[in-house]
């Protein structure tokens, strides 16, 4: 290679334009030559806004392109409109007369016309324009009366991040919104732009671009890019060090994979982490079903054996003393064994006994009695009745509690509705459906919502973080 293909500077000599680049670049030229005054261009993050903006400058992309005579270009654009002006009369060589704005402005005037009068062009660059104070943008647009009966004396070019955008979409700069003559916005790379944005780079400084990598290692490089191409110059270069490191030549797949997970750590995307999933959780179900087929298995090669299976049980509803659904309840069922030359008899009818032929083998038997030994248990027992809690004071029938609900240390009856304010502290398991139920006998939306304006420190009401304390107001204070 003669040079370093993925430098991450904004270099116009790789400039590479996918279909919203020449978008971009065409309206920058456009409005200059044209004098139209304000151009605006966005784009997320990285996508080369700024390589854009320095290939025009350059003279980069277009055959015979003119490029201006004057250009003044902003780099920091946090800067008061006072300050502004004292750039762009250092740019200009000019010293001002006054320390009055409008002063200032005046002859700032002056000397632009003396440059049109030239047929010479004057570019202002403002770089990431979302920076720039909303009082020094609404300032800005002074600059743009600067005019003459045809043509602006001054162009305006703003770069900046969709959040710029948001800006000028403001009340306070609806003005120079409305003077911005031509906008756009750059789109990321599709996966094939940038897949041949890669090979384009690769292609100014080697005469073999398509030995450097393996085709699926492009191709996912292009896929972790984003459609970003500081992203993908980074991915790249340092897939080309590791590649160097391990003497691998051309760079394959699983060197790209590495410096993906290091690159992007936790923020891995998540379309990648799918097949690992789906393999953990098809391993889980196999775990489960294989649990009953061992135990079925068990029972028959020894149907004496004591045979303990755990079923989860789901309990009441808050303040009942039986399990909770987080509870898990041992259930032990016995098998016992039974002759198979035994007869099994039937009940006796009408003084006389008849013996029964041999039944089924002795596990199906027992099997069929211990189900049938569950059944007339389960049906025999309830779960004990519910305990009061002396702390709480359930409502009578149609009527309401009375008196203040306190569940920092407990639970709350379910169905009680509290007439003076009520603190929950959560558990392991609870959501705000549930606890919006259980105290208000409801968890539609408009509860739900209701209950999290009141407590900001819910991030989502599906997870809740143990330990924290909620304000839950009296029934009579809910909005209807």
């Amino acid at each position: 290679m003669s040079a370093e293909p993925f430098h991450i500077t904004a270099d116009p000599a790789f400039l590479y334009l996918s279909p919203g680049h020449k978008e971009a670049l065409g309206c920058i030229i456009y409005g200059i030559e044209q004098r139209k005054g304000f151009v605006a261009i966005s784009g997320e993050i990285g996508v080369g806004k700024t390589t854009i903006l320095r290939a025009y400058l350059e003279g980069v992309g277009v055959q015979g392109l003119r490029k201006p005579e004057r250009v003044i270009y902003i780099f920091n654009a946090n800067l008061s409109f006072p300050a502004l002006l004292h750039t762009i009369f250092n740019e200009l060589d000019l010293a001002p007369r006054s320390k009055e704005i409008h002063e200032i402005v005046n002859q700032l005037q002056e000397t632009l016309i003396e440059i049109y009068k030239k047929g010479e062009t004057v570019v202002l660059v403002v770089d990431e324009a979302q920076n720039m104070p909303v009082e020094t943008l609404e300032n800005l647009r002074m600059l743009s009366n600067l005019e003459t009966i045809r043509d602006k004396l001054i162009q305006i070019i703003l770069v900046g991040q969709p959040e710029f955008e948001a800006m000028l979409s403001s009340y306070e700069l609806r003005q120079l919104n409305q003077r911005i003559a031509i906008r756009t916005r750059i789109k990321p790379l599709t996966e094939k732009d940038s897949i041949q944005y890669i090979y384009h780079r690769l292609a100014r400084v080697t005469d073999e671009p398509s030995e450097v990598f393996t085709d699926s290692a492009v191709h996912l490089i292009a896929r972790h890019g984003r459609g970003a191409p500081r992203v993908l110059n980074i991915l790249a270069d340092n897939a080309l060090i590791a590649g160097f490191g391990y003497q691998k030549k051309p760079v394959n797949k699983k060197i790209v994979r590495e410096v993906a997970a290091d690159y992007f750590g936790a923020d891995m995307p998540r379309r990648f982490r799918w097949p690992v999933l789906i393999v953990a959780s098809c391993a889980v179900a196999a775990g489960l079903l294989f649990i009953p087929f061992r135990d079925y298995v068990l029972k028959e090669r020894n149907p004496q054996v004591k045979f303990e299976s755990s079923f989860p049980k789901t309990g009441g509803s808050a303040g009942n003393s039986g399990p909770s659904s987080h509870e898990t309840v041992k259930q032990t069922i016995h098998y016992r064994a039974e002759p198979v030359d035994e007869p099994r008899r039937s009940e006796e009818t009408a003084g006389d006994k008849t013996a029964r032929a041999p039944g089924p083998s002795p596990a199906v038997d027992a099997l069929h009695e211990s189900r049938q030994d569950q059944d007339a248990a389960s049906a025999s027992k309830s779960l004990p009745p519910a305990q009061p809690d002396p702390s709480v004071t359930r409502p009578a029938a149609g009527g309401r509690t009375s008196e203040a609900t306190d569940v920092v240390s407990g639970r709350p009856v379910s169905g009680a509705l509290p007439e003076k304010p009520t603190r929950w502290v959560v558990k392991q398991g609870d959501n705000l459906s549930m606890i919006a139920l259980s105290i208000y006998g409801k968890s539609d939306q408009k509860t739900l919502d209701w209950i999290r304006s009141l407590n900001q420190e819910i991030l989502d009401p599906n997870i809740l973080r143990t330990g924290l304390i909620l304000n839950l107001p009296a029934r009579d204070e809910q909005a209807e």
